[in-house]
């Protein structure tokens, strides 16, 4: 059969057009316009009709971009695209900007004939921030994280634990926006409601504490009437640390670790370990780490005498331990008798 238009004979014939001519008169894509994407160059969001979403690589962005774009013409059935491109070097920082080409190979079916073409699109990248990280400079917060007791000997441990985990969720638009010394401790002011819950827990799992929290009415959304709260969530630390000395009911306690509200610690009267409830538990602190003295033992035969620190006169110990030598040097506590730890 021959084409009407350019006279080439075929046996594909579409309404007395071949295909070239069909494609050069209607195209399997109709005309778009250039391909603009917005990338957030803090945590990678990019930019649809719908305001900011979750992306992944810039070419896993732009080939989802690229191909929701593409419209084919009704007349065509079976559309199927497949693009090719090279993503330029490009760091993601503010006020970056990126253009290049991309290829893209549409396939289709045209009265039942096998029909395709050839495209080249222009692709234009900047970055720019989505509504979530521009909450970080705007001073929002959704609740504070307030942590307390500057005496602990974990404080600052503590603290930078909570500041590498909100380093750790910048990438999900959750920010501590600001940081404010108190007396005794810090106010963080965080993005994310829930996220300070989550933190707040994690903190109390590994360095112990007192844990409080309460919600204040801040406003109310115009749409739904639902009321907004902020969240204040309080973590007040130990006022015992690692190799302090407790005494926790009839025992002393010298402390191993600290997990939530259990501690676990070296009973000195049994030379054993044992998990004590402190939170729900009477104790009073014996003896700081810093208060425990150091000694030598004098004499192993027939009972484990060290030279008492302060009057260094020689002294039983109240819990003697085996394999200890003459002249040892060995650490020492100090109530009522002498302990050694």
């Amino acid at each position: 059969m021959e084409c009407t238009n350019c006279g080439k004979e075929t046996k594909d014939i579409v309404d007395e057009l071949c295909v070239e001519c069909v494609l050069k008169k209607i195209p399997i894509v109709r005309s778009m316009k250039q391909i603009k994407i917005s990338i957030c160059s803090n945590c990678g969001a990019y930019s649809t009709h719908k305001g900011f979403r979750k992306g992944g690589s810039i070419r896993d962005i732009v080939k989802v971009t690229v191909e929701k774009s593409l419209k084919p013409d009704p007349r065509y059935t079976n559309a199927r695209f497949s693009t090719k491109f090279t993503v330029p070097v490009f760091k993601m920082k503010p006020r970056q900007k990126l253009s290049f080409e991309v290829e893209v190979v549409a396939k289709a079916l045209l009265d039942n004939i096998h029909v395709k073409e050839d495209y080249v699109f222009p692709i234009h990248i900047k970055t720019a921030t989505c509504d979530k990280c521009s909450k970080e400079g705007s001073g929002y917060f959704e609740g504070i994280l307030q942590l307390r007791n500057t005496d602990n000997k974990n404080y600052e441990t503590a603290l930078e634990y909570i500041k590498n985990s909100m380093e750790k969720v910048r990438k999900l638009s959750i920010f501590a926006t600001k940081y404010v010394d108190v007396k005794n401790g810090v106010d963080i002011y965080i993005t994310k409601r829930q996220f300070i819950q989550k933190l707040a827990n994690n903190v109390f799992g590994r360095f112990g504490g007192e844990v409080k929290q309460n919600a204040n009415l801040f406003s109310r959304d115009n749409l739904t009437s639902k009321r907004i709260y902020r969240l204040s969530v309080l973590i007040r630390l130990p006022d015992f640390a690692v190799g302090d000395i407790l005494k926790i009911k009839r025992d002393y306690v010298r402390v191993k670790k600290v997990i939530g509200k259990k501690v676990m610690g070296n009973v000195l009267s049994k030379d054993s370990v044992k998990g004590f409830d402190y939170v729900n538990n009477d104790y009073k602190i014996a003896a700081k780490k810093s208060e425990l003295k150091q000694t030598t033992v004098d004499k192993i035969y027939p009972k484990l005498e060290v030279l008492h620190p302060e009057t260094y006169q020689s002294v039983e110990i109240k819990n003697p331990k085996k394999n200890i030598k003459i002249g040892q040097e060995v650490t020492v506590f100090v109530n009522g008798g002498v302990w050694l730890v």
